[in-house]
């Protein structure tokens, strides 16, 4: 029965310790892998610490090493059962750290928790039980023959725990590096995917019940029934596994230049969801949030002229160039842009902003 126990302790450290194991390889495969992040957003009783760290560069470095490396030498300890007490009393330290800085029912977005509950506190509750007996490994059958075939002791004979806990380490540390290997050095592929299941049918514009033109009103905002999503401008789209397609150097944004964008929002004019002149001025002020300051400019000064007979939004326009040459650190000319504001338009919380960039940036602008 014993013998059972120890069996079963043994294979809870290893799925432990592959899990610690993963988690520190990943980490040192990644180019800037940082705990930073984690550290900032903590919000509990050591969250100022936690800041503190973070906003050091010298102690973040530290603790990034330490996190990876810890996290290799725990895993690698508890799955071979080499000096596992210690791994197992290191690995239930650091997971209590990671508990304490993001505790389950303040982290929304984190892993699945069951209120005060979460993975990181089970499996800390399972290496300090661990601790104290972690079953046989291969420490136990190196420790072994070592008294035996170099030592020489009249120790006893190997029983079959400390081979079976030795051999079973050997295995798991194989198979790791094996799928490892394959993960990382072996053939890439950037598609494994299927048909698509239709789930519904897709109804066209020709089957509409009401004309294109109508909209769908929530209080006194109007809404069309065509909806332009971000992917074009920011390059982002739902590809499943495709993963050439997706992201800042994938396709979609490769497809959608800034120009075949442009032109997409004023396509969507036709449908009137949107007008060109707002089109204009919506696309400026995204690029130019988006600190992509020259294009913001070229598409700025179009949207002054597309919307001469709208003054708020030509107000708008001119704001914006402002804030965009601000940003480029171009004061004459934001001082210019401010300028025109005040001169000509009356709009008081427009006007204001281009009075602050005026008496920010007066001097320099000389």
């Amino acid at each position: 029965m014993k013998n059972r126990q120890e069996y079963v302790a043994a294979a809870l450290r290893m799925a432990i310790g592959w899990h610690f194991l993963y988690e520190g390889v990943w980490k040192l495969c990644q180019d800037n892998w940082s705990a930073a992040g984690f550290l900032k957003s903590s919000e509990w009783i050591a969250g100022p610490l936690f800041k503190a760290v973070a906003a050091n560069p010298v102690a973040m470095r530290a603790v990034d090493l330490a996190n990876e490396w810890g996290l290799v030498l725990i895993g690698l300890g508890l799955i071979a059962g080499v000096l596992s007490r210690v791994a197992a009393g290191a690995g239930a330290l650091m997971l209590a750290l990671f508990y304490v800085c993001q505790p389950p029912w303040l982290n929304a977005t984190g892993d699945a928790h069951y209120l005060f509950l979460d993975i990181r506190l089970v499996e800390a509750v399972a290496l300090v039980l661990l601790a104290c007996g972690p079953g046989p490994g291969l420490g136990d059958l190196a420790k072994g023959l070592w008294a035996k075939v170099v030592r020489k002791d009249a120790a006893p004979d190997l029983c079959r725990r400390e081979w079976i806990g030795g051999l079973a380490s050997c295995g798991v540390l194989a198979t790791f590096g094996g799928l490892f290997a394959r993960w990382k050095w072996g053939p890439k592929v950037d598609a494994v995917t299927s048909a698509t299941a239709k789930a519904f049918e897709f109804t066209g514009l020709d089957k509409l019940s009401h004309p294109i033109d109508q909209f769908l009103q929530i209080g006194q905002l109007k809404l069309s029934r065509l909806i332009l999503g971000g992917g074009m401008i920011s390059g982002y789209a739902h590809p499943r596994d495709l993963k050439y397609l997706s992201g800042p150097n994938g396709l979609m944004k490769a497809y959608n230049t800034p120009d075949r964008t442009r032109h997409t929002l004023a396509f969507a004019e036709k449908v009137r969801t949107e007008s060109a002149p707002e089109a204009a001025l919506s696309y400026g002020i995204l690029l130019s949030k988006a600190d992509r300051h020259v294009e913001a400019d070229k598409i700025l000064k179009e949207a002054v002229s597309l919307n001469a007979k709208d003054a708020a939004r030509r107000a708008r326009a001119y704001l914006w160039l402002a804030k965009n040459s601000e940003a480029m650190t171009d004061y004459h000319g934001a001082c210019a842009y401010a300028t025109v504001v005040v001169t000509l338009f009356d709009n008081p919380e427009i006007t204001a902003e281009a009075k602050k960039i005026l008496e920010e940036h007066a001097e320099e602008a000389k």
